[in-house]
C-alpha cells in the first residue's frame, strides 16, 4: 500500500491510513520502536512535515507514544475502568487476562488537610487529618497516583497491610461505615501539574485524567477524600449508565 499523488486526499492523511494498518494488523507490536522520521521520509518518499504532521496526529490520539531519548513507540492499549461494573480496578484487569495492578505507598502522615478536602469532608479548614499517598502501578511503572484524606476519628479503623494490596479501600475493609457508602467522583482532563509528573515520572503538561472522589456512609458522614491522576495516553475511565 504506497501513497497516490493523483487523488485530492493530503498526503499525511494517506500516509496515517497505512500506519494505521500496521498497528491495527499487529505489524508493530506495543513497545515496539516504529522508523524513525528520516526512515519514513525515504520510504514513502515525502517530506519531513507530512511525516511530523501524521505522527503528531497518531500521538494525539494515543496510537504512538515519544520517548525522550529512545523514538516513537507504539502505545500500549489503554486500561479501562467502569466503576458502575461493581469490580475493582484490579478484578477487572485480572478478568481481562491482565496482570493484578498494585500500589506503592509513598506515605502515611498526619497533615493540615487542604481547603478542597476539608469541604468535601466537612471538617474546619486547617483541621489536622490524615494524609496517604500511594502509587498505581502497571507493572513496576507508575500509571497514576492517589492522595487520600481521612479525618483522624477513622484512624482505629485503618489497616497499613491492605496500603498496597487489593482495591483502593481495602486498607479500610473492616470499618462498618464503609457498608452501603455511596461515592461522588468528578472527572477532569488536564495537563501535567509538576506533581503530577514528579509522581508518575512524566513530563510536565502531557495528558493527565485528574479525579476527585468523596466516599460517604449511609447517614451522609464523609469518610475519605481522594485527588488522583492517572497517565492520559495509558487509562481511560468507561461509565455505564
Amino acid at each position: 500500500m504506497g501513497l497516490n499523488r493523483n487523488l485530492p486526499i493530503p498526503l499525511h492523511y494517506q500516509l496515517k491510513q497505512i500506519l494505521l494498518e500496521k498497528l491495527n494488523t499487529h505489524a508493530w507490536q506495543a513497545g515496539e520502536l516504529i522508523p524513525s522520521e528520516q526512515e519514513l521520509e525515504a520510504q514513502y518518499e515525502v517530506s519531513r512535515a507530512v511525516v511530523r504532521q501524521t505522527l503528531g496526529d497518531l500521538v494525539n490520539e494515543g496510537y504512538l507514544s515519544r520517548q525522550r531519548g529512545r523514538g516513537t513507540i507504539v502505545a500500549r492499549k489503554k486500561i479501562a475502568f467502569d466503576p458502575s461494573s461493581g469490580i475493582e480496578l484490579n478484578g477487572d484487569q485480572h478478568k481481562h487476562g491482565r496482570d493484578v495492578l498494585g500500589w506503592r505507598l509513598i506515605e502515611r502522615v498526619c497533615a493540615e488537610v487542604p481547603a478542597n478536602a476539608a469541604a468535601a469532608l466537612n471538617i474546619a479548614a486547617n483541621t489536622k487529618g490524615l494524609r496517604i499517598c500511594r502509587l498505581r502501578l502497571a507493572g513496576d511503572a507508575p500509571l497514576g497516583y492517589h492522595i487520600a484524606y481521612l479525618p483522624e476519628r477513622w484512624a482505629h479503623a485503618i489497616n497499613p497491610n491492605q496500603f498496597e494490596q487489593g482495591d483502593s479501600l481495602a486498607y479500610l475493609a473492616q470499618l462498618p461505615e464503609l457498608q452501603n457508602a455511596r461515592t461522588l467522583r468528578t472527572l477532569e482532563a488536564r495537563l501535567a501539574t509538576p506533581e503530577d509528573a514528579k509522581l508518575i515520572q512524566i513530563g510536565k503538561g502531557m495528558p493527565v485524567l485528574y479525579l476527585e472522589r468523596t466516599l460517604i456512609a449511609e447517614d451522609g458522614t464523609p469518610i475519605e477524600f481522594v485527588t488522583a491522576a492517572f497517565r492520559g495516553d495509558q487509562f481511560k475511565y468507561k461509565i455505564t449508565m
